[in-house]
């Protein structure tokens, strides 16, 4: 059971006077018990006084906060082998060869836009002037213009169209464009 004593009994043993201990617990640097609100702790508001008291540069107090500092990241340490050793823990190199690899992957994805859209373009330009010449030619001179019509440089002339755009796109883009603003 914890001892209890009274403010006189404290200042006596700390060798200070009331005035200082009623200051103390007014400040809170100590408190009354618990069990017995006129009454302190003695051991746990010793201990408490005198951690205090002690100026913030003695050896005590710095190996006290050294040993714990030590033993907070030996075991952040301990934690980040295992990780590593249990394949859970990814390497910085490891996000940037990958976040590498993505990025020039959609680059590259990007950059095909203007070549696989083509030929879709194309026919569907096509299907537009089919209908267009439908409704206001006869069937023979649609053919022959239709004829004349050269797909491949339809196709040539849309890929031209497209492909400064998209590149356009990727030079001005940032990092932001694709990652968001954390990056």
């Amino acid at each position: 059971m914890a001892e209890l004593i009274g403010v006189s009994e404290f200042a006596n043993r700390k060798k200070v006077t009331r005035q200082a201990v009623y200051k103390a617990l007014s400040s809170g640097r100590i408190e009354y018990s618990n069990e017995n609100p006129k009454k302190i702790d003695w051991e746990l508001m010793s201990y408490r006084w005198e951690e205090r008291d002690r100026p913030s540069t003695t050896s005590e107090k710095t190996h006290g906060s050294t040993k714990k500092e030590k033993e907070y990241y030996d075991t952040q340490l301990k934690k980040l082998e295992y990780e590593e050793k249990s394949g859970t823990l990814i390497t910085k190199e490891t996000v940037e060869d990958v976040l590498f690899d993505f990025t020039h992957r959609m680059k590259e994805l990007i950059m095909a836009i203007p070549i696989r859209s083509a030929p879709r373009c194309q026919s569907v330009f096509v299907d537009y002037v089919d209908s267009i010449l439908g409704e206001t030619l006869s069937e023979k001179k649609k053919e022959e213009i239709l004829e004349r019509l050269d797909v491949k440089a339809i196709e040539r002339l849309l890929e031209e169209c497209l492909e400064p755009e998209m590149r356009s796109l990727l030079e001005t883009a940032s990092e932001e464009d694709f990652f968001g603003k954390d990056s």
